[in-house]
């Protein structure tokens, strides 16, 4: 619950079958007072562990959301996905037992915690909707205010990139640990960057911690092995392109 004051909670996102950056993520937060494990959605997809992922997130409790990956183990698979994509998600397929599928293909959509933030993979308007645009944030801004008045703070993933926007600011180059103070009252999308797939040009995983008493957020940059995890992709027989990106974040 969050009524609880002087913990911290964590929003993951975007996983996406990368099982040492969640392993280094959630080794990260066993050394914190943390309230609730939150994530918003794609814990496969793209990466080799899908399995040993949901396992791991099972384990340790973490509270999902569905993201558009999770929802597309099996076909049909939307048809504007990328064919790389599809195979990553044809190997999770093959490795995962089916009580898994059944768990991702169950898990809900938007959640909305204790009226006090909600939880989106996409955005406001769908769960496969991007918040990259002027116009998305307006219209996401407007959703908030109309059909959530009380609740000033929304977490949204699946653009992979790490971003605090308030309706007078905008934290986009976040290459490195970073906290921000939030203007209490005030409306903000945040985006708490992907653990398994960056793609803001920062290697680094990335992930949201919420701390309700001080009222800020603290987007979460760390290292982890990359190389372990790109040798697990390449024996996987995953695409180069989806194995390169983890060096560079993109």
């Amino acid at each position: 619950m969050l009524s609880t004051l002087g913990k911290q909670y964590a929003i993951l996102s975007d996983i996406h079958g990368n099982l040492e950056a969640l392993q280094t993520a959630l080794a990260f937060l066993e050394g914190l007072e943390i309230n609730e494990i939150y994530c918003l959605g794609d814990i496969v997809g793209y990466g080799e562990g899908a399995a040993a992922c949901v396992e791991l997130i099972q384990k340790a409790q973490v509270q999902c959301i569905q993201g558009n990956h999770d929802g597309q183990v099996r076909p049909p698979r939307d048809p504007r996905m990328r064919m790389e994509a599809c195979l990553a998600l044809e190997i999770a397929n093959r490795q995962l037992s089916d009580k898994q599928v059944h768990w991702l293909s169950r898990l809900p959509h938007p959640t909305i915690l204790n009226n006090r933030m909600v939880l989106v993979h996409g955005a406001l308007t769908g769960r496969d909707d991007y918040i990259l645009t002027q116009e998305a944030v307006d219209q996401n801004f407007e959703i908030m205010a109309q059909r959530f008045p009380d609740i000033s703070l929304c977490f949204f993933g699946h653009t992979h990139l790490p971003m605090v926007i308030g309706e007078n600011e905008l934290h986009t180059r976040i290459v490195e640990s970073t906290t921000f103070k939030l203007q209490k009252g005030h409306p903000y999308l945040i985006n708490p960057g992907s653990i398994g797939q960056p793609r803001d040009g920062c290697p680094l995983l990335s992930f949201a911690l919420f701390d309700p008493e001080e009222h800020e957020v603290n987007i979460v940059r760390l290292d982890y092995n990359i190389e372990a995890e790109q040798e697990r992709m390449r024996a996987a027989g995953l695409p180069g392109k989806l194995v390169d990106r983890l060096s560079v974040g993109k």
